[in-house]
């Protein structure tokens, strides 16, 4: 494949049966289209000898690359030459995924999966950041600099799922073009960091959150910021999806979110009732409530929701009885909503 020297686009589909990359990729230095980079485990033939396959250094000098580029089994990354993928210098690729994924349990050590993770520092002009399965026990310095929002400001999706050992989230509320922030079973996570007496705003272009399977998730910065006019929380947040966090984080998101068009909450064990704020919400169109088994009532200021136009609740004992049409107790607090789904 090597001497493929003007070869541009390299298709590679999702059907395909690679399990590592070929030696001598990173000499198609005009390489502008590479879906898929595998990183693989040693292998070795019949006659004992060890396979020749790519390594991340493959990628240094594809400087060309642009669009999407997916890099997989990070778990089989060692030193040397796999530190040295340089994608500080892909300049034109957009979204890169960062994958640890593989069908066996990895046997490296946390520290190395910090260090593999360090190398991999993106160019400042990255729009969207996927990052699966990683297992240290920090996020590399590059996602928790101070700075985050000068080394990478063009940022507008970030989607971080089973990171299982990493207890402290970047500070994601500084990146001023983020409008989707998605994070999946982070069992380990904590708090996200910020610097609370910055005069920036707090998420400010933010239009999508999903939290999910986050138990021990105790601080999100900037509690108080709702209150602070010159630093303004969520101005822009529409679409917030909450399920197993803590009952007082799950409250404390839905009360700085005045903007909101969807509301989500899920397996929410702790919550008894919502707030009566929640007329505040006057933009809110959807609300789906789902295994919330404590959950008793609906307060009468869901009267004064006038755009709340589909109402679901499943598995919610107490309140889907409270709510059953016109001889429930909390029925007139929600009769004036088109479509009501108890299940």
């Amino acid at each position: 494949m090597k001497k493929l020297i003007n070869l541009r686009h390299l298709e590679i589909n999702g059907n395909n049966e690679l399990t590592y990359m070929p030696s001598g990729l990173g000499e198609l230095t005009k390489l502008q289209t590479l879906p898929i980079f595998l990183l693989g485990n040693d292998i070795w033939d019949s006659r004992h000898k060890r396979k020749r396959m790519g390594r991340l250094s493959e990628l240094k000098f594809l400087n060309n690359l642009r669009g999407q580029l997916v890099i997989e089994g990070l778990s089989n990354a060692r030193g040397g030459d796999d530190k040295e993928a340089h994608l500080e210098t892909k300049q034109y690729v957009e979204c890169l995924v960062l994958s640890y994924r593989l069908l066996k349990e990895s046997t490296q050590e946390s520290e190395e999966m910090v260090s593999v993770m360090e190398s991999l520092q993106p160019h400042s002009n990255l729009k969207e950041l996927f990052m699966h399965d990683y297992g240290g026990a920090r996020f590399p310095n590059w996602m928790m600099n101070d700075r985050l929002d000068l080394r990478l400001p063009n940022l507008v999706m970030v989607h971080i799922c089973f990171c299982r050992r990493s207890q402290v989230l970047p500070p994601f509320g500084q990146l001023p073009f983020l409008k989707c922030l998605h994070l999946f079973y982070l069992y380990g996570v904590k708090y996200m960091k910020d610097n609370p007496s910055s005069p920036k705003p707090f998420f400010p272009s933010l239009k999508t959150l999903i939290i999910v399977d986050l138990p021990n998730l105790e601080g999100w910065g900037r509690r108080d910021v709702a209150a602070n006019q010159q630093s303004p929380s969520y101005p822009c947040l529409e679409h917030l999806q909450l399920r197993n966090i803590n009952t007082e984080l799950c409250l404390h998101l839905i009360s700085v979110s005045s903007s909101l068009k969807s509301l989500k909450i899920m397996d929410c064990s702790g919550l008894s009732t919502l707030p009566n704020w929640i007329s505040c919400l006057t933009s809110l169109a959807q609300l789906s409530i789902k295994d919330c088994p404590n959950l008793t009532s609906l307060p009468e200021e869901m009267r004064t929701l006038r755009d709340l136009c589909t109402l679901e609740i499943s598995d919610c004992p107490f309140l889907s009885e409270r709510c059953r049409k016109e001889i429930g107790e909390d029925w007139p607090n929600i009769s004036h909503i088109p479509k009501i789904m108890v299940r």
